[in-house]
Order: structure tokens, then sequence, then C-alpha cells
């Protein structure tokens, strides 16, 4: 079983955390080219990844079809995502930091 992390490394983890979905959600909302989705898109899976690699060490529960679909939509960068994929994205985005915040992490 992993060592649990004391609970002020795990709120400054889930600080940084939040706050970078909260950079890669206006990113994605301040694109307004193909060049800056894709890079907006890339960055927010790698947001992604550090959360979806760290939520079992810290407990966190985050829904697999929120997983997959985030990182399907980084995988798809600069291949024809609709605005409503990243509008979709920016919503999950959103919700996962308000679940963060409030320490529920889904």
């Amino acid at each position: 079983m992993a060592a649990a992390h004391p609970p002020d490394e795990t709120k400054l983890t889930a600080d940084r955390l939040t706050s970078s979905l909260d950079a890669v959600t206006n990113l994605l909302a301040a694109a307004r080219d193909a060049e800056a989705f894709v890079a907006a898109i890339e960055a927010n899976g790698v947001v992604w990844r550090e959360i979806l690699d760290l939520a079992p060490v810290l407990g966190w529960r985050v829904p697999d079809e929120m997983a997959r679909f985030s990182m399907s939509m980084a995988a798809r960068a600069g291949r024809g995502i609709s605005d409503h994929e990243v509008e979709t994205l920016m919503r999950l985005n959103r919700a996962l930091v308000v679940e963060i915040s409030a320490n529920r992490a889904c």
C-alpha cells in the first residue's frame, strides 16, 4: 500500500493542479487559431496525465469516462476536435477543479 501524503503536501499538490487546470481552461477559451488550440489541448493533456498519475496516490477517484474523454482530446490535438468537444473539455476541467478544491476529487 502506498504511503499517504501529509495533508499539507496533498493540499499544495491540489492547489497546483487546480491552478494548472484553470490555466489550461483559460488557454482553451482564449485560443483563436489552430496553433493556439493545439497548444492548449496538448497542455491540457499534460495536466490531465499528471492528475491521473497522482490520483491513486492522493486517494482521488477520477471517473473513467472523464479521464478517457480528456485524454482522447490530447491524443487528437490538431486532428479535428469540434467546438462542442472543446466546450465539454472546459466543463470537465472546471468540474474537476471544483471537486479537488472541495477536497472531494470526484
